[in-house]
């Protein structure tokens, strides 16, 4: 099955409980990185993490996306 677009990846990926949502508003400078790195070196495998809430933007921002258990799924993306 192909993924066609980066919402069906992200629900794919949440359905087989590899994302994590945060929902929390987060800063875009250092406060993301800062989440990510924490999260990836307590987790093994580690998630995709998925910020809902960036202070000063409009677009929720997704990280460790290639870094997920499931990057073999995310080749699928088209």
């Amino acid at each position: 099955m192909t993924t066609e677009n980066l919402a069906e990846l992200l629900s794919e990926f949440q359905d087989r409980g590899e994302l994590l949502r945060i929902a929390a508003e987060v800063q875009p400078d250092l406060e993301i990185a800062e989440i990510t790195d924490r999260v990836c070196r307590s987790m093994a495998p580690s998630p995709a993490l998925l910020f809902e809430r960036v202070a000063g933007s409009p677009l929720p921002v997704v990280t460790n996306l290639l870094g997920s258990r499931s990057e073999e799924h995310t080749s699928e993306l088209q």
